[in-house]
């Protein structure tokens, strides 16, 4: 299966763009250039201005920095005349902030995304015009059949698992991305978790006794996405993250049971930080909430049920040896 990316193209005076990599709207825009054209970003939205018809919305985008970079390929491609342009790799170093090793440089994403470090600034991009579709199966965390031999095969990662891993450490040790939901002193690749969760995820609340019992043995780092409640798990990721990092897991605790976070805790940063997790979850191509990974970078094979001792005899398996 091709893997979806970013395109720009000029093709018999029509630009045709399609941010299948990182826009919202995943969908195919063709403008006409026979008649004045221009582009301009307006908020996180790409959009172009015509002399004879309204405003066109090419796509839309997580943060105003993609649609700003969006904007710039675009814009170049109409002055330069180049016959086709894809987002270029170099480009993701502004977009994912959770990189920070400055001589790092992994090619994802059939070389389109680029693991760079040094890069504070959020952002990162998901599609175009047309209307967003949930790309994420919701994958039950309650223990379902097994057969006696799995057959189906893990689907082969975006990034290697020992990249992965650093990627993901290095976003616990900035501290705004996680949730420490529980610490041990063995914080190694064999005793440690990372888990992708949605608040408004029924799975994500149905494995919290779960990942209550798992967190008794191993190290857990939980991170806040939006990918299934939208803005009600935005609102409530950015609340619980905005919170110091021992209160956390408390306040996480509360929204999964329903009780209201306290209002004025919340802040842009904090905001940006859960939509910068919706894009790596995104840009990583996971497939459902809750999604989770041993430290080794090594995801849980979709046949593993999600209990705790399931869970744990997978970790204690040796398969991340």
């Amino acid at each position: 299966m091709l893997r979806p990316h970013d395109i720009v193209q000029l093709r018999d005076q029509k630009l045709v763009m399609r941010f299948g990599l990182t826009g919202i709207m995943q969908s195919m825009c063709v403008l006409s250039l026979g008649n004045y054209c221009r582009l301009y970003r307006e908020g996180s939205e790409l959009r172009a201005r015509f002399t004879d018809r309204d405003d066109v919305i090419v796509e839309r985008f997580p943060t105003e920095a993609l649609a700003e970079n969006a904007l710039g390929v675009a814009s170049e491609a109409l002055s330069a005349q180049i016959p086709e342009r894809r987002v270029k790799n170099a480009r993701w170093k502004r977009w994912l902030p959770w990189i920070v090793s400055p001589i790092i440089l992994l090619a994802v994403l059939e070389g389109l995304y680029l693991y760079l470090a040094s890069a504070e600034e959020p952002g990162s991009m998901p599609p175009a015009v047309g209307n967003a579709t949930k790309q994420q199966e919701l994958r039950p965390a309650t223990p379902s059949p097994q057969s006696a031999t799995p057959a189906r095969a893990q689907r082969e990662p975006v990034l290697e698992p020992a990249k992965l891993a650093q990627l993901l450490g290095d976003a616990v040790a900035k501290g705004r991305y996680s949730v420490p939901y529980a610490a041990h002193g063995d914080q190694s690749g064999r005793q440690t978790l990372y888990v992708f969760s949605d608040p408004n995820c029924i799975y994500c609340r149905r494995f919290d006794s779960q990942l209550k019992t798992l967190g008794e043995k191993y190290t857990v780092h939980l991170f806040p996405v939006s990918v299934v409640g939208e803005e009600s798990s935005l609102r409530i990721g950015e609340q619980v993250l905005c919170m110091p990092p021992a209160e956390r897991t408390a306040w996480w605790e509360k929204a999964l049971q329903g009780v209201v976070m306290p209002a004025g805790e919340a802040s842009e940063a904090c905001r940006q930080a859960v939509g910068d997790n919706d894009q790596v979850f995104r840009a990583l191509q996971f497939r459902g909430t809750p999604t989770i990974l041993n430290g080794l970078g090594q995801e849980v094979p979709e046949w593993i049920p999600h209990t705790a001792e399931a869970l744990d005899a997978w970790m204690q398996s040796g398969r991340g040896q």
